[in-house]
């Protein structure tokens, strides 16, 4: 009785002191890397715990806004070629490019969830490509489609190429569908 007690408190507060720490863990970074550079151009009596966070935030803000400008678009771009140059740094900013805009697209363009049967078992995957233009050739035919399967506790995954006759629609959307995943099955509620 006692146990089951203890563990239902385990399972109630674990979540948020999890969904906490990683807020708290990313608030703190901002707040040492703004600080850090603050501190170099503001007399020390001026700075108050909370200030880097602050201009952080800010800076995400005028950023978001400035890039609607010709002139902001333009920098923008021209940041952008520089960085595709360099080996090793071009490669994580196209990934990291890449990834916020996966989670810009409209929520009709791709990404849906499917089941995908392989040696005897079926796993749940998200289409993230349905048609290759714009790619090398031979990455894709006509009738295939770029599959993603995500591994538990989202560690990785792995990509694959397949047609598109293999694959069952499943009606879940992508992030149920990862919480799903990284479960491993064992999530309910809201789909």
């Amino acid at each position: 009785m006692i146990s089951r007690i203890f563990w239902r408190g385990i399972k109630t507060l674990l979540p948020f002191a999890v969904t906490i720490a990683i807020l708290y863990w990313v608030c703190d970074a901002v707040e040492h890397l703004f600080a850090a550079i603050l501190k170099w151009f503001m007399p020390p009596q001026y700075y108050f715990t909370g200030l880097g966070f602050l201009v952080g935030i800010t800076l995400v803000f005028a950023v978001g806004i400035a890039i609607n400008a010709w002139i902001a678009g333009w920098a923008k771009d021209k940041f952008d070629n520089i960085l595709n140059r360099i080996p090793l740094v071009k490669t994580l900013y196209r990934s990291a490019t890449d990834l916020m805009n996966f989670f810009d697209r409209p929520k009709t363009e791709g990404s849906r969830v499917v089941s995908f049967e392989s040696s005897g078992g079926r796993m749940l995957g998200i289409v993230t490509r349905e048609q290759f233009e714009g790619c090398p050739a031979g990455i894709g035919e006509k009738e295939e489609v770029i599959l993603y399967l995500p591994l538990a506790y989202q560690i990785g995954g792995v990509m694959l190429i397949v047609p598109k006759k293999d694959l069952k629609p499943i009606d879940m959307s992508v992030e149920y569908a990862m919480r799903f995943i990284m479960t491993c099955g064992m999530q309910g509620g809201v789909k």
